[in-house]
């Protein structure tokens, strides 16, 4: 059977485009042809690099559609390339199923509706003007509102995706989806990197991160954090897309004339492993982290993760509420009390519950949930 996947930018090299690359390895495994619809050539060398997994033999097709920025109108960028690319690349690879991995304003086609399987990761643009991230609102200056009016009035009245089937990546995204969709979206947790080969000993009183630069991830409340707890060393890892680039060196030019904060751009896996296998502490400012990949790959190491108090991290007990955090103040005071917590013991617990998210179980759910498709 011929099922396509349809993405952003792979590049990014975050929990999203992980969740991918899962995607196209269980479906390849499962003996499909599957076909990749991509806006920016595909960088495998880095996919490799960074996530360890090579896909290229796994794919059939690659349809890069190469859609050009427009300051200030990212956002329909983005809603127009998801309806776009629908139909060039149904009309191209003729999929008999196609499963969104990437969702911010993918806008489907009515007529592929019945065919299409959408995984939410995280959505931050609703009609009603609300961020589905909580504790964070979207501007209701007039300015935001006049913006924001005409892809209010395309998703509401050429927008389909609701009505495919849904998946979603935690109880907490899923109820969100419940509470402002009135949809049942059901839940698979997705895939995490573990790394239980690490030995968890020459633990260091170091704080490190785990994420891309972007501006949703507050790298400038990492470095506020880090500036109240200067006798802790920090270690921030991320990659760093192009169009990114404007963030990441606003975050730099703050941090790089800070004596305990070390950059770590683009590290290669071996480069995160050995990071995360000396850090103590992961520490993940998101606000409303639909899931947070990085805190299941923190535990694996037997390294505390300290997220916000907020999202699945909260909603689906991921993090313990003694490590979760709603200020800078307190972010900074659990750092201290982590560096005194942690223990062999406590890291082999944190091991123990990273088991229940690996590659394989996302696999086999997701494959049942493509099984359980194409048998209606």
């Amino acid at each position: 059977m011929k099922i396509g996947v349809i993405h952003y930018d792979l590049n990014a090299c975050g929990g999203a485009e992980y969740v991918c690359v899962n995607m196209i390895e269980a479906l390849n495994k499962a003996g499909h042809e599957v076909g990749l619809c991509i806006n920016e050539s595909v960088d495998f060398e880095k996919i490799r690099n960074f996530f360890g997994v090579n896909i290229k033999n796994s794919l059939s097709y690659v349809y890069t559609a190469n859609s050009y920025t427009v300051p200030f109108f990212e956002i329909y960028r983005r809603m127009l390339y998801g309806y776009s690319v629908f139909k060039k690349f149904w009309r191209i690879f003729d999929p008999d199923l196609v499963v969104v991995s990437f969702f911010p304003l993918s806008v489907v086609p009515k007529k592929y509706v019945e065919k299409t399987m959408t995984y939410i990761q995280s959505f931050v643009i609703p009609i009603d003007f609300r961020s589905f991230r909580e504790d964070e609102t979207i501007s209701n200056n007039l300015s935001s509102k006049i913006y924001l009016m005409p892809i209010r009035a395309m998703l509401r009245f050429f927008d389909e995706f609701r009505d495919t089937k849904l998946l979603a990546n935690s109880k907490y995204t899923s109820r969100l989806i419940k509470e402002r969709w009135g949809r049942n979206a059901f839940v698979i947790y997705p895939p995490c990197p573990l790394y239980l080969d690490l030995p968890i000993k020459n633990k260091r009183d170091w704080v490190c991160t785990l994420s891309r630069f972007s501006r949703e991830k507050r790298y400038e409340t990492i470095l506020e954090i880090a500036k109240e707890t200067p006798d802790i060393e920090y270690h921030l890892m991320g990659s760093v897309s192009s169009d990114k680039i404007q963030y990441f060196s606003e975050v730099f030019k703050k941090g790089r004339s800070m004596s305990n904060v070390n950059f770590h751009i683009n590290a290669s896996i071996d480069e995160k492993k050995e990071i995360l296998q000396k850090s103590k502490v992961l520490l993940h400012a998101n606000r409303g982290e639909h899931f947070g990949i990085c805190l299941i790959e923190a535990m694996s190491s037997g390294t505390i993760p300290v997220p916000h108090n907020s999202g699945a991290a909260r909603d689906d007990s991921l993090v313990s509420s003694r490590y979760r955090w709603k200020t800078v103040s307190d972010a900074a005071e659990i750092i201290k009390i982590c560096m005194d917590d942690w223990n062999v013991d406590l890291a082999n617990k944190l091991r123990d519950k990273s088991r229940d998210f690996d590659s394989r179980s996302f696999q086999r759910h997701f494959m049942n949930s493509i099984n359980d498709e194409i048998s209606n």
